[in-house]
């Protein structure tokens, strides 16, 4: 039986999500996500990434945090396709619509379909609110992953679940 960093066999293990998966598919994400590690080598790594200012992949075609950042001013004229979904854009599109404020510094002001447009978003989600600088790589993985959750969401109303 497969055992990760963990300790837990994938058959026996009392985590529900680990239930009923295939024991060398668990070993694939724990050697991912560095839990075949202990856990000083996984904080070394990480702290050797950060001083390079590698803050990781998302999800999304592994567009790098460092990316978004670059394409929040809108110099980088990348399209929203080189990080996201086609069908991520009209999701995107409504929250933007639900995020923006009232005042000019509040709205999105890159063009739909731009990366900056997404980065402007995914920013909002993470808290930022448009003033007080920049949004930095915390706000953006924040706001990437508040991103998933509204994507499995909006994924689960058009499924029959």
């Amino acid at each position: 039986m497969a055992q990760g960093g963990s300790g837990v066999d994938a058959t026996t293990s009392k985590y529900r999500g680990a239930q009923g998966m295939d024991p060398a598919f668990i070993k694939k994400l724990e050697q991912q996500f560095g839990f075949d590690k202990p856990a000083y080598d996984r904080f070394g790594i990480m702290l050797w990434n950060y001083i390079r200012f590698d803050f990781g992949s998302s999800y999304f075609r592994d567009v790098t945090v460092l990316q978004l950042i670059k394409a929040r001013d809108g110099t980088t004229g990348q399209s929203l396709l080189e990080a996201f979904e086609p069908a991520d854009q009209p999701l995107l599109e409504a929250i933007s619509a639900k995020v923006e404020g009232k005042t000019a510094r509040q709205k999105n002001p890159y063009p739909k379909g731009s990366l900056a447009f997404a980065a402007w978003v995914v920013a909002s989600l993470g808290g930022w609110d448009g003033y007080y600088g920049k949004p930095g790589p915390k706000t953006m993985s924040i706001g990437l992953e508040a991103f998933m959750r509204i994507k499995f969401g909006a994924t689960l109303r058009l499924q029959d679940v």
